[in-house]
């Protein structure tokens, strides 16, 4: 590890813990983020490489009970920067699903889709997550269930919870395509996947569902 580097990470980890208000406390999380791993992130600036401690993904944690919606949003986005950061913050990607914000239990699911954590909690929590009232939320959870017992009803709650706007559909199908097993149900997702392109000129929505849509009908093929 750098030296330099991980004077940085060091040095917003300290201005992390000693900040106060909202704004701070979100920035340098944000920060650590950043610092975790940069090639996320676009800048014009030359900035350290990532550099990881577990003491930092603690401090990030430890504000995992703020008041501000933002800060914990930031936590939950935070802990999906990578499968170890990740591990370390289960217990927390956890607690988070059950926020009362609506945005973060959004960011904090995406984290967990994103870096395998849902297969790690317990079934239970994740089928209530079934009836999350963000169907973002339901999505995510319910993919993890595709090769377990709970499979038909993970397939029952993204069948009935179709949006309407392409952008939404592009989690929507990555559910759907996980959980469809019989041919019935893969023709149901293509039928949803052609009416989409059908009613959308925009290719910068619609790629995703071609391509999606050739998954299918691969898959209708063998």
């Amino acid at each position: 590890m750098n030296k330099q580097d991980k004077n940085h990470l060091d040095h917003a980890v300290e201005r992390l813990l000693a900040s106060r208000d909202k704004a701070k406390k979100q920035y340098f999380i944000e920060r650590i983020t950043y610092l975790w791993n940069p090639k996320e992130r676009f800048t014009l600036r030359a900035l350290p490489a990532g550099v990881f401690t577990e003491e930092s993904v603690k401090a990030v944690i430890s504000f995992a009970d703020d008041d501000s919606e933002d800060v914990r949003r930031a936590v939950a986005q935070a802990l999906g920067t990578s499968d170890q950061i990740a591990n370390i913050g289960r217990e927390t990607l956890e607690k988070l699903l059950s926020d009362k914000s609506s945005l973060v239990r959004f960011h904090a699911a995406t984290s967990s889709s994103q870096r395998g954590q849902f297969n790690k909690m317990p079934q239970t929590f994740i089928e209530s997550l079934l009836e999350d009232s963000v169907w973002s939320v339901r999505w995510l959870a319910s993919m993890s269930l595709a090769n377990s017992d709970l499979n038909k009803k993970a397939w029952a709650t993204v069948i009935s919870s179709v949006p309407s706007h392409p952008l939404h559909l592009i989690i929507w199908s990555k559910a759907a395509l996980k959980l469809a097993k019989l041919r019935e149900e893969k023709l149901q997702v293509k039928g949803i996947l052609e009416k989409c392109i059908a009613s959308e000129e925009d290719d910068c929505l619609t790629g995703w569902a071609k391509a999606d849509l050739d998954e299918i009908n691969q898959s209708l093929q063998m």
